[in-house]
């Protein structure tokens, strides 16, 4: 993917260590991510940290060029990403953007009493004293003091995050809104520390890029597939499954014999999402509802195209589309199929059963519940 901006990612840690997280898994959206640092409590203190993270901001942005530049951070380094961009570094105008993931925004939420606590506190460390209202190092530190300039803000936070609440990613966004900011915010189940490329949080950060960066010239978008794509999604399900034939000597598997007459009465029936870059379908899959359970099958991603998400982001897309009286997700794959087996664990399906389809090929049959996919949404089919 050609590159669509620069993005300094600025680490957190509560303002007195390095967190573990590097941003790196933003590089899949065409960003350029560059890593920033900066002076750590006991060493500094507020605002020394703004200091840095502006210098670091002057060298990202000398890497970029034409580009335009982002910043992002997590946790403490997502509360010093959006000073930046709230504040600017040279102009107030100077950042194209916020991406700032569970950061910690007000010590003085009525909510969050441990911000103002004594002991075992990253906001004491920080301004050198415990926070207090109409203390000017207090209201400096919280970004919602900086609102106004309309720098585009993503904000996403796990709901159960037992060390930033997500009270403080929710009062933020209502802020930022009543300020005028275009505000991207995703509050999704999970505690500190979310996985970037999780299905839910990148879709996020994809809808954010594509809508003030402009969509990516290769972008995949997710489709709902019909009747009239049969004979692509046909020849793009027999190129993907030679090598699962290969794997179990079997040029009769389903996917392989399937005619074209009976692909189109199942697409007339049932619900199917496909996955398109450029012109070109690139992964396919399908889905039908029986009682309370979205049965998935096909999972199907162009050979060349694999290992780039997209097998993931199919099965975001058609567990978002289960009617809700759906509360299971099923599907099954070989027990050769390691690669398939290890996708489906990752997302939360386990094993319920195992059934024998004929000598030497066995199905493995898994499950999870629908209270566990991406939220109630989950992403959306572009």
């Amino acid at each position: 993917m050609d590159e669509r901006a620069v993005v300094l990612w600025l680490p957190g840690g509560g303002w007195h260590a390095v967190s573990t997280e590097t941003g790196a898994a933003l590089a899949r959206h065409g960003l350029r991510v560059v890593p920033g640092r900066y002076r750590l409590v006991p060493d500094a203190t507020w605002p020394d940290q703004l200091a840095d993270v502006r210098a670091a901001a002057r060298v990202a942005r000398a890497q970029a060029g034409e580009l335009p530049l982002l910043v992002a951070g997590d946790s403490a380094g997502g509360h010093l990403a959006l000073h930046l961009g709230l504040r600017g570094i040279d102009r107030v105008d100077d950042v194209a953007g916020v991406l700032a993931f569970w950061p910690p925004v007000d010590p003085l939420a009525p909510d969050w009493a441990p911000a103002r606590a004594e002991r075992n506190n990253p906001w004491r460390g920080l301004l050198g004293h415990v926070p207090a209202a109409g203390d000017p190092a207090t209201v400096d530190v919280r970004p919602l003091s900086h609102v106004g300039n309309r720098v585009p803000v993503l904000l996403a936070h796990g709901v159960d995050d037992a060390s930033v609440p997500a009270s403080q990613s929710a009062a933020l966004t209502c802020a930022l809104l009543a300020a005028g900011h275009p505000v991207h915010t995703l509050i999704t189940h999970g505690g500190h520390g979310l996985d970037l490329a999780r299905p839910d949080v990148a879709a996020t950060v994809a809808a954010f890029l594509d809508a003030h960066l402009g969509p990516a010239p290769d972008a995949i978008r997710l489709e709902p597939a019909g009747p009239h794509d049969a004979g692509e999604l046909l020849t793009l399900q027999r190129s993907a499954y030679v090598s699962e034939a290969t794997v179990y000597q079997d040029l009769e598997l389903p996917t392989l014999t399937q005619s074209l007459a009976e692909l189109t009465a199942e697409l007339s029936t049932g619900l199917a999402v496909k996955a398109v870059r450029g012109n070109r379908v690139v992964g396919a899959v399908r889905g039908r509802t029986e009682g309370s359970t979205l049965h998935i099958g096909r999972l199907t991603v162009a050979p060349d195209q694999q290992g780039h998400g997209i097998g993931t982001a199919l099965l975001a897309a058609i567990e978002a589309t289960a009617p809700s009286e759906v509360d299971q997700f099923a599907l099954f794959t070989g027990h050769l199929s390691t690669a398939n087996l290890r996708l489906y664990q990752r997302l939360g399906y386990t094993e319920t059963h195992r059934a024998e389809l004929k000598p030497g090929t066995i199905l493995v049959h898994l499950a999870k519940s629908s209270t566990a996919h991406h939220g109630p949404e989950g992403p959306a089919i572009r």
